[in-house]
């Protein structure tokens, strides 16, 4: 069975999409439907990893965050206080994203967007957010929207460990991978 020309776009797409696949789909063979499939190191690794005490081994410690490390780029986020979020739907999994001049924008269930700085590795935003207002059937996606904004308007510490994006304060820790857009 001769694979179609709108089946391998659609294939193309999806790798362009997602960022990463295992193998290309596009060539002479025939790709199985699940070539197209990202790869997905399991949340429960990541957050295990960044979880790590700041006194383990010199390789896990990370320099300061600075602007650069964060401008264009975008994280979904995969724990919040050590417990794995998962969506229901994948279009709703929360994350949150550096546009230029540095502003902020996220969802949980609602989205925002906020003008941010960066300074000493604290991430702060300036309110009021600009926010959609509505509410969710899932729990933690309203309690995102509380935690998230709150957070990042007292000032959030920032790290970023084996490819994850760690901020923390106001007695919480969110945990969010990298996904950007485009790799």
């Amino acid at each position: 069975m001769e694979k179609t020309f709108a089946a391998r776009l659609l294939c193309l797409g999806a790798l362009l999409l997602s960022g990463c696949c295992e193998k290309p789909c596009v060539g002479p063979a025939v790709m199985p439907a699940t070539a197209c499939m990202p790869v997905r190191e399991p949340a429960s690794a990541m957050i295990a990893e960044a979880s790590t005490p700041a006194s383990a081994p010199a390789e896990k410690a990370t320099a300061m965050v600075a602007e650069a490390d964060l401008l264009h780029r975008r994280f979904t986020l995969i724990s919040l206080d050590g417990e794995e979020i998962v969506a229901k739907n994948r279009e709703r999994q929360p994350a949150i994203e550096f546009l230029e001049g540095m502003r902020i924008a996220g969802s949980g269930c609602n989205r925002f967007i906020a003008p941010g700085k960066l300074e000493n590795g604290v991430l702060v935003a300036a309110a009021p957010f600009a926010a959609t207002m509505m509410m969710c059937m899932e729990p933690e996606l309203n309690r995102l929207d509380q935690v998230v904004p709150a957070m990042l308007e007292a000032g959030a510490r920032v790290e970023l460990a084996g490819g994850a994006l760690i901020l923390s304060g106001g007695g919480h820790t969110l945990v969010y991978k990298a996904s950007d857009w485009v790799r």
